[in-house]
């Protein structure tokens, strides 16, 4: 069903006002673009109280749930994807955490948004914490 909720097909995904699939449109979409994206920090909160429930030192600076941290430590990633890298350096984050200077990298949001960090909390979180 293309211009409603539905894919159109098991490879493109369209909504309202937006595609999906389309990064100058799909944060126009006012409902599943923000749906989408608000499960997957849910998603990710889940995964990473999970991960500190089996070992506490996964959220340690040093380990950050065992994010590559350089091309030592994992040599199949390319530049951009490590912990410390930009999020995105063609069109960098900046200002999104309180007291954030320049842009946001990998390490910032997985700190800013662990489990007892983030400034916000998930009225569910089944399956975590």
């Amino acid at each position: 069903m293309v211009g409603g909720l539905l894919p159109a097909s098991g490879s493109k995904t369209y909504s309202l006002l937006g595609d999906m699939t389309d990064v100058t449109t799909s944060p126009n979409e006012p409902l599943v673009f923000l749906l989408h994206h608000a499960n997957i920090d849910r998603s990710n909160r889940i995964w990473q109280a999970n991960a500190l429930a089996r070992d506490p030192r996964n959220g340690d600076d040093s380990v950050m749930w065992g994010y590559p941290s350089n091309y030592s430590v994992y040599p199949h990633s390319f530049p951009g994807c490590y912990l410390h890298d930009v999020v995105n350096s063609n069109f960098p984050f900046t200002d999104i955490f309180a007291g954030q200077k320049g842009p946001v990298t990998h390490y910032d949001v997985l700190d800013k948004t662990r489990p007892g960090q983030a400034p916000y909390v998930y009225d569910n979180m089944a399956g975590g914490q």
